[in-house]
């Protein structure tokens, strides 16, 4: 099963594909970009992206499994960034992942990414909670997840492969609830 093509003002969201692997190597090989996530490697390979890409096909029946998709921009097809849904243990929820190419930051797209996500996930898979997390030195990130609604809920620690070791994030959490009230 393939996940759906979704459509934004000025991107296209769909499951990663093999022919991906060079665009990702370029986005997720960016130190500037792997240092903020706790899922990507550094430096990052086009063995990692194959692995990742497969990882991602492999699992698409699995309603348990992440749901990944890449953020190409609609007038050039350039890979813009990334998001998943990670499920969790808890019925119905999910963690928000992700990424934007250093090239497009500061453009409004991790914006218009996680929101497009974040319907989806409450729309189509049925969450009633969507958790994000992000280091505290990374204010972008948690401005963004501030003005999709999120709300600050407690602290974890994650390893970041990146960098090498664990880190505390701050954890902030969107409910279906909210969402509703706020985007109905």
């Amino acid at each position: 099963m393939h996940h759906p093509v979704i459509e934004t003002e000025r991107l296209t969201l769909r499951q990663p594909e093999h022919t991906d692997a060079d665009e990702l190597v370029r986005v997720c090989g960016d130190w500037d970009v792997s240092r903020w996530t706790t899922r990507v490697p550094h430096p990052y390979s086009p063995q990692d992206a194959m692995d990742r890409i497969k990882s991602i096909q492999d699992s698409a029946d699995d309603p348990d499994s992440e749901f990944m998709q890449m953020a190409l921009c609609r007038t050039d097809g350039h890979l813009v960034g990334l998001c998943s849904l990670i499920p969790m243990e808890q019925s119905g929820a999910a963690e928000i992942g992700f990424l934007i190419g250093k090239q497009d930051w500061g453009k409004g797209y991790g914006g218009e990414l996680a929101s497009a996500m974040v319907a989806d996930g409450f729309d189509r898979l049925g969450l009633q909670e969507i958790f994000a997390a992000a280091l505290p030195d990374n204010p972008g990130s948690i401005r963004l997840q501030e003005k999709l609604g999120f709300q600050y809920r407690e602290n974890w620690v994650k390893d970041a492969p990146a960098r090498g070791q664990s880190f505390e994030l701050e954890v902030r959490v969107l409910s279906k609830e909210r969402w509703s009230r706020t985007h109905g």
